[in-house]
């Protein structure tokens, strides 16, 4: 790949998740080892992960282990989580945030089509993640072995007032949840292309002509 269609690619990278960021939240898969038995959390650390540190969510349980018909514990989870839906069902559980968050992280176990987080915004608009709004979520078929537990990074579009977790079966289970204020995929993106392009442009200046990127 040569220098200039690596930029070229970066700019219409940024440019996506610019047009898309501006509109509707942005949903990204990866995250980092916890260390503690639970799996992966998010690169912005952990808010709670239901054995130390909780959440005043307004409905579900928290649980361990797994119990047939009921919850299974998201893959590589050995500690305490979070169950929507499990003993009462349909069930939406709320947690109400107070500041400027707009990204919420949470280790989503056996994801399920019928499982939904929904993000209330400080402008009044809403943002549903689910399998049906976010293909990368797919497939959604409860397989409980690894492939079925992601760490799932969301970016909203602004920031965050409440967040719905719905379950119309059993269930929706998740841990290591993160609410934090940080920079979008977009902003990063941008700033990225930007330096490139400065470092470039100075190539430029130095006559060269044969660079390639790895």
């Amino acid at each position: 790949m040569t220098l200039k269609s690596g930029l070229l690619g970066l700019i219409a990278g940024a440019g996506l998740l610019l047009s898309t960021g501006a509109n509707a939240a942005v949903v990204t898969l990866g995250g980092v080892a916890a260390g503690d038995g639970s799996g992966l959390t998010s690169f912005y650390g952990t808010t709670a992960n239901f054995d130390t540190t909780f959440a005043a969510i307004s409905a579900g349980n928290i649980v361990s282990g797994s119990s047939s018909g009921q919850y299974a514990a998201p893959n590589g989870d050995s500690t305490s989580y979070y169950t929507v839906g499990s003993f009462i069902t349909p069930q939406t559980a709320t947690l109400t945030l107070a500041g400027s968050s707009n990204y919420l992280g949470l280790l989503w176990g056996s994801i399920d089509d019928y499982n939904a987080i929904t993000l209330h915004l400080a402008n009044g608009g809403s943002e549903v993640i689910s399998s049906a709004t976010q293909p990368l979520l797919n497939p959604a078929n409860g397989n409980q072995g690894p492939g079925g537990t992601s760490y799932v990074n969301i970016y909203a579009s602004d920031y965050i007032t409440s967040i719905d977790f719905y379950s119309g079966k059993s269930a929706f289970e998740f841990d290591n949840v993160t609410v934090a204020a940080v920079p979008e995929p977009a902003t990063w993106a941008m700033m990225i292309v930007g330096f490139l392009g400065l470092g470039f442009l100075g190539y430029r200046k130095t006559g060269g002509a044969s660079f390639r990127l790895a």
